[in-house]
């Protein structure tokens, strides 16, 4: 139940910025596809090499990440860490971005909903996992 209130919160944000940007239809759908091909490219950067690969974790990457990808040999690289980062960053610019020019308050609802979803990633996800000191999604804030 956790791992999903923590997978709606993930989720909320990105559809605020693809409703928020509706009338520019090809950016909200650009938005929405990339936001996709992002969630499936952390889940091989870092799902694959995680000990809960193939178990039910936060935001479902262990098990979303052996239905489309075999395992991977443990230990990150440091491009994959740089790239998982570019990744989550270009997530919530971009539409930040849209949303200052076409809808501030959009925007206030957007910054709202990520400070909600990594409060609580960290307090309900991060903060109870066994390998919170080594994961390259939670290292930085569950400590």
């Amino acid at each position: 139940m956790r791992n999903c209130f923590i997978f709606f919160l993930y989720l909320l944000p990105i559809a605020i910025g693809a409703y928020g940007m509706r009338d520019v239809e090809p950016l909200s759908v650009g938005y929405l596809l990339y936001a996709l091909t992002m969630y499936l490219a952390i889940r091989y950067l870092v799902c694959t090499k995680c000990v809960y690969y193939g178990k039910p974790c936060i935001l479902f990457g262990g098990t979303i990440a052996k239905l489309f990808f075999k395992k991977r040999e443990r230990g990150w690289y440091p491009w994959e860490l740089r790239t998982v980062m570019l990744l989550w960053v270009i997530l919530y610019i971009v539409p930040a971005v849209g949303l200052w020019i076409i809808d501030k308050w959009f925007l206030s609802l957007f910054i709202i909903s990520i400070i909600l979803f990594n409060l609580c990633r960290i307090e309900l996800g991060c903060k109870k996992c066994g390998i919170r000191s080594r994961c390259p999604l939670g290292v930085a804030m569950a400590r």
